[in-house]
């Protein structure tokens, strides 16, 4: 059996089924942006891994959990000799398969995935300066402009319009005298797990203890509701944070680079 060529959409619910390390692959295809090209290994109707090839030479793999990616070694290196890529995006035991292959490559470590389960939740209680409340669409403008201060990139105006609005994640802000000074977010809630996303403070406000109180309220109904948390995070001062909530390194995106005479 071998990879065969699909529509990335196709491979939308395969990803789904473990958002933590295919959250940017759900999210470019909730935010519809195309994929150059993609493909599937095993039947239409129950694939077991993904490969997902975008314009800029970025290859994120996807794949059904329990599965050994090494039992399709062999078709996934001929799958990656026959496509133009430049940087493959893998974790755990996807990343081991490729580093075994032949091709000549340099590898560097990425993002870091974290889970926290609902009795390992740390609360800290802090009080401090901010007012808090729940974000609604209407607040984005606002969360936008505070990324900017913050994120080399971050979600879209309208991914975030999108999310808040089908209730698949919501938004917590903190305010200084009436200006956004933190935000934190969840997104691909489900009825047993949520995501941690766009965790940022504006750098005057940082070290001061507002971006914890912002996840620990943001968290607490997620916990009373026995959902596990996930996030990933590049940052060694946003690892303290998150270890401090008590999340748990749990994998590492490797970031798989192809040497230019290999392209």
């Amino acid at each position: 059996m071998d990879f065969v060529k699909v529509a990335a959409e196709s491979l939308y619910e395969l990803a789904a089924l473990d958002y933590a390390k295919n959250y940017f692959i759900c999210y470019t295809l909730n935010n519809q942006q195309a994929y150059e090209c993609a493909y599937r290994f095993g039947g239409s109707d129950d694939p077991i891994i993904g490969v997902f090839l975008r314009k800029t030479g970025i290859v994120q793999i996807a794949v059904k959990p329990g599965y050994t990616p090494d039992k399709c070694k062999v078709e996934l290196e001929k799958l990656l000799s026959s496509i133009a890529w430049k940087q493959i995006n893998a974790s755990g035991e996807v990343a081991k398969v490729i580093k075994s292959m032949s091709f000549q490559k340099i590898i560097y470590k990425g993002a870091i995935i974290s889970k926290c389960l609902p009795d390992h939740f740390k609360v800290e209680n802090k009080q401090n300066k901010l007012i808090f409340k729940m974000l609604t669409v209407d607040d984005l403008p606002e969360v936008v402009e505070l990324y900017k201060t913050v994120f080399k990139g971050f979600a879209t105006y309208q991914y975030m319009k999108e999310k808040l609005e089908s209730g698949r994640g919501r938004a917590l802000g903190g305010y200084y005298k009436g200006m956004l000074v933190t935000v934190a977010q969840t997104d691909y809630e489900t009825c047993n797990s949520a995501l941690i996303v766009g965790v940022a403070t504006l750098s005057e406000f940082q070290k001061k203890g507002y971006g914890r109180t912002c996840l620990e309220i943001l968290c607490k109904p997620l916990i009373k509701q026995e959902k596990s948390l996930y996030l990933q995070y590049d940052a060694p001062h946003a690892g303290k944070l998150y270890s401090d909530l008590g999340f748990q390194i749990i994998d590492n995106i490797l970031l798989i680079k192809r040497k230019l005479n290999e392209v």
